[in-house]
C-alpha cells in the first residue's frame, strides 16, 4: 500500500507533535525547588498526592504525576499544583489543592 504526498505530511506532522509534547513534558513541567523550604513543601505535597492517586494503573506506572508549583497559602497551608500524565509524557489534567 503506497501512501499519498498528504499522508507522508500528516504522518510527519503527528510525529513533530509527538517529541514536541514529549520534551515539554519531560523538560518544561518539571519543578526543581530552590530552597529548603520548597524542598520540605514538595516532600509533603508528594506525600498527599501519592496517598490520593494509588491504584494499578499508578503502581503500574502507566498513570503518574509531577508537581508543577508549590506554595503557601494565606492560613499557612501548602497549596500545590501537579499534572497527570500517561506513560509519563502524555498530560490528561491538572489539579490544584490545598495540602492537609
Amino acid at each position: 500500500m503506497k501512501m499519498s504526498m498528504r499522508e507522508k505530511i500528516l504522518l510527519i506532522a503527528v510525529l513533530i507533535l509527538l517529541v514536541a509534547i514529549s520534551v515539554k513534558s519531560v523538560v518544561f513541567d518539571a519543578y526543581e525547588p530552590m530552597t529548603e523550604i520548597e524542598k520540605e513543601m514538595v516532600e509533603e505535597a508528594q506525600t498527599f498526592i501519592e496517598k490520593r492517586h494509588s491504584g494499578m494503573l499508578y503502581d503500574s506506572h502507566l498513570l503518574s504525576t509531577r508537581i508543577i508549583q508549590v506554595g503557601k497559602t494565606e492560613d499557612d497551608l501548602t497549596k500545590v499544583h501537579y499534572r497527570k500524565y500517561v506513560l509519563f509524557v502524555f498530560p490528561f489534567g491538572d489539579e490544584y489543592r490545598d495540602v492537609e
